[in-house]
């Protein structure tokens, strides 16, 4: 009878481990799957999406069905907005993504400035790693504020207006600066 119980006692112990080991599986699954739905901007990518993966890549992790310009010349740089984040553009430069464009609240970067953050809210949160400049467009009341950190080949770049953050652009350096996107 003492083995027998034994046995039993085994056998449901060994259950119950197994059944703990596929809930922490599981949960270990979701907390990554919450992370790359949760879109972060980064200076080298938002979300799952990396500066510099193939637009092959990127379109499974949109969601969306993606399409390309039929005109060559504008296959050299465009951009690509899912569905699902409207106020996010990817810019795709020669096939690989090359910069993020943020025009909206509700996406912010790692140290949590969105768009509609006031100015010296991103001048304190990145202090002396800041260059700014006047906007071409909008000085002198509007500036761009760019965090590019030596030999990275990424950059953050916080476009404002009258002390609030109107745009934010991240991905690689030379792609940050351009003022008038794909032109």
């Amino acid at each position: 009878m003492k083995r027998v119980l034994a046995k039993h006692s085994c056998t449901v112990i060994c259950a119950v481990v197994f059944a703990f080991g596929l809930v922490a599986q599981d949960k270990s699954a979701q907390v990554r799957q919450a992370k790359e739905s949760v879109w972060i901007l980064r200076e080298d990518g938002i979300g799952p999406a990396k500066i510099g993966m193939t637009l092959a890549l990127l379109k499974p992790m949109l969601s969306d069905k993606v399409s390309t310009p039929e005109d060559r010349d504008e296959e050299d740089c465009f951009y690509v907005t899912p569905k699902r984040h409207p106020k996010v553009a990817f810019m795709v430069e020669d096939g690989r993504l090359s910069r993020i464009d943020v025009d909206g609240s509700g996406i912010s970067t790692e140290t949590g400035i969105a768009v509609g953050d006031l100015e010296v809210r991103v001048l304190r949160a990145y202090r002396h790693d800041l260059k700014v400049e006047p906007d071409a467009y909008t000085a002198p009341d509007g500036h761009y504020l760019t965090l590019h950190k030596p030999k990275s080949p990424y950059a953050i770049r916080f476009d404002t207006y009258k002390g609030r953050v109107e745009h934010i652009y991240a991905g690689r350096f030379e792609s940050v600066q351009y003022i008038e996107g794909c032109e």
